[in-house]
């Protein structure tokens, strides 16, 4: 009987190593993936999920005001900062977190202090969209931008906008 090296035992398997170690990691990556999508379809059937909630991946939260309860639609507290010209230029998004305060990157922040549009600081405001689906427009009566906001990495990239108008905070979901 003739003696196999190492040479002759390589060309009688059809695959490496890696090959069929590759090969056992996709199969069980396909059946991970299976077995999530079945267990998702074994929730949906389990959990009633009113009309098409499944769809909602906002949450809902509940607020207490004296007595009674207010359950708050599922909108965020999202705002448009932009100059309100012809045509009207969207700068950025805010997100109201007091009734008087927004915060927003700080780039956009800092473009207010900007000496060549001065002459645009009245038209500066920010919409955000209530819970009855209808719109609060308030302008800026000042903006601060993180004292440590660097223009080149954009570190500490955030700033405050403080409202003219109060926003009420109640009509949104809390951050």
């Amino acid at each position: 009987m003739p003696i196999m090296d190492r040479f002759d035992l390589a060309k009688s398997s059809k695959f490496t190593r890696g090959e069929k170690c590759i090969f056992i990691h996709l199969i069980l990556t396909f059946v991970l993936i299976i077995l999530s999508i079945i267990i998702y379809f074994v929730h949906l059937c389990i959990i009633n999920h009113p009309g098409n909630s499944y769809l909602n991946t906002r949450r809902l939260v509940s607020l207490q005001e004296g007595i009674k309860e207010i359950t708050t639609p599922d909108y965020l507290p999202i705002g448009v900062l932009y100059l309100n010209t012809n045509p009207i230029r969207v700068i950025c998004n805010t997100i109201l977190f007091r009734e008087k305060w927004s915060i927003a990157p700080a780039h956009c922040v800092i473009i207010r202090s900007d000496p060549s549009l001065a002459a645009l600081l009245p038209k500066w405001e920010i919409k955000f969209k209530t819970a009855d689906l209808k719109f609060k427009v308030t302008k800026i009566r000042r903006s601060i931008a993180h004292p440590h906001f660097n223009r080149d990495d954009f570190s500490n990239n955030v700033g405050l906008l403080e409202h003219t108008v109060s926003v009420p905070i109640h009509q949104y979901i809390n951050p």
